[in-house]
This record gives structure tokens, sequence and C-alpha cells, in this order.
């Protein structure tokens, strides 16, 4: 007996549905982790609280998650409203490079006594290189 698998399209999965599918979807990603961490021996307890102390147990380490995770939050909202366009953009970790390498660049070799002008020539940069990176991709 063949069983046939129909995809249905969902318009409204319900509010409590919305509310808990986050939150679940945490708790299966730790518990997964858990495991994991587990079958190597290590306790999941020790190393999440390990985790959560050296996120957030200091002003540096509160810094540092801040630094790390603004660039990833802006590539996320990138690619999300890419893929709401019906465009799907996989190369946002190496346009962030791209742009970096290229702020880098313009600090480097671009000579000017303005700080205001420097920064711009920095922004231009990255927002070029950072295109340019998405568009090799896209033309391919």
């Amino acid at each position: 007996m063949r069983y046939k698998i129909v995809f249905r399209r969902r318009y409204h999965t319900g509010l409590a549905f919305e509310a808990l599918l986050p939150v679940l979807s945490v708790m299966a990603a730790l518990f997964l982790a858990g495991m994991a961490l587990a079958f190597f021996g290590v306790s999941p307890l020790k190393a999440y609280i390990a985790m959560f102390r050296g996120a957030l147990g200091s002003w540096y380490g509160f810094g540092e998650v801040i630094v790390k995770g603004i660039p990833l939050v802006i590539a996320g909202v990138a690619v999300a409203l890419a893929f709401r366009m019906k465009i799907w953009n996989i190369g946002a970790e190496g346009q962030i490079y791209a742009g970096a390498l290229a702020a880098t660049a313009a600090v480097r070799y671009l000579q000017t006594d303005s700080r205001f002008a420097m920064l711009v020539l920095m922004i231009m940069a990255a927002f070029l290189a950072g295109g340019f990176w998405g568009g090799v991709a896209g033309y391919l």
C-alpha cells in the first residue's frame, strides 16, 4: 500500500500555537544539546550555567554578546526580508566578512584627517563590498 503525503496550507495556526512555538523550539534545542553533552560525559546543567555566567555574568561578557550578536541579528533580518520576497539568500555571513574586510581596507589605505569622513568611507566600502558579494551569488 502506498502512502501519499499531502501538504495543506494553514492560513491560521492559532495564537496559542504561535506563542508556544518559540518556547518549545528553545526547549527542544536545549534538550537535544543536553543529550549531546551528556553523551560526551559533560553535565548539561553545569555547562548551561557556565554558558549563562560567561555570557551574562559580567559587564564585559554582556558587552561581548552585544558586539557579536548585533551583526548576526542584522544579517538575520536581511535574510528574513529576502525570504519574504521569495528570494533565498544564504550568503549573509560572507557578505558580513566582505564588508568587514572592505571597511578595514578603507581604514588602512585611505587617508583622511576627519573621523566622520573616515566613518562614512568605511560604511560605503562595507556596503559596496557586501552588495558586490551578494550580487555575485545572485548573478550565478
